[in-house]
């Protein structure tokens, strides 16, 4: 067994028994946090940890974005099918099930009309350009 195939048995069989404190665990909660950081999230890797691995966040005076929660959660979910189709060749058909995945949770884009799982619809814009 190589690398490559030692590391996704690890990964599936933790992910399977729901055991989050090995390498598992540490893809999702890494992975997530500088992807959603990337993406402007406020949520910092402590409270990242804390949803991926207790599903809440810790009491604070800070305020939580809904839409960093929801986005976090949905970066979770993807993770997941990622390695479930991980054997599938990578298709148009499989990319827009991750941004699905990724989407779907999250009520600011659906209430917005995005494409969730699809190409989007509307152009980028940075300030009123």
């Amino acid at each position: 067994m190589g690398f490559t195939d030692a590391l996704l048995w690890c990964l599936e069989t933790e992910r399977k028994m729901n055991d989050r404190s090995g390498i598992y665990g540490f893809t999702q909660r890494t992975f997530a946090y500088n992807s959603n950081r990337i993406e402007g999230s406020t949520l910092n890797e402590d409270q990242t940890a804390a949803l991926f691995e207790e599903g809440f966040l810790p009491p604070t005076e800070d305020i939580y974005k809904a839409k960093d929660i929801e986005e976090m959660n949905g970066h979770f979910l993807m993770f997941n099918h990622m390695l479930a189709t991980i054997e599938e060749s990578l298709s148009e058909g499989l990319v827009k099930a991750f941004h699905y995945e990724l989407k779907a949770g999250v009520f600011e884009d659906r209430a917005n009309g995005y494409a969730i799982g699809n190409y989007k619809k509307r152009p980028n814009f940075v300030g009123n350009i």
